[in-house]
């Protein structure tokens, strides 16, 4: 599993990443493009190890969404990972902190699972 926290606020991102389950914490890939930079949230993101390819994860400048999501792609599909998870810093994860959604992804046929009109919490399984 790949979780992909593209960040432009640093505050938002401490906000919703202090909502995650620590197994999403602990496969939580940072796109830092704010200018301030993210490393306050070491003390709650563990990075994903090793990154076996070449790519800017700290862009420090707003990149685009989909420039960051191209980034995922690439960072996901180099790691060999099954399971996409896509999270806006805006995204505050109920009691479970994320994990129904990644149940759900993984157990539903279609692979794909998230919001019907918003893209706050994506998951893809392959």
């Amino acid at each position: 599993m790949l979780v992909v926290l593209p960040v432009l606020d640093p505050v938002a991102a401490k906000r919703c990443v202090a909502t995650m389950h620590h197994e999403l914490r602990s496969s939580l890939l940072v796109i830092d493009q704010s200018e301030a930079g993210v490393e306050d949230l070491a003390e709650v993101i563990v990075r994903p190890e090793p990154h076996t390819h070449e790519c800017d994860y700290r862009p420090r400048r707003n990149i685009g969404i989909s420039r960051s999501m191209n980034l995922a792609v690439h960072a996901f599909r180099s790691r060999g990972d099954d399971l996409l998870l896509w999270v806006s810093t805006s995204m505050r994860f109920g009691p479970d902190g994320g994990m129904r959604l990644v149940e759900a992804a993984t157990t539903d046929e279609l692979g794909v699972v998230g919001m019907p009109t918003q893209w706050h919490a994506v998951a893809l399984h392959l």
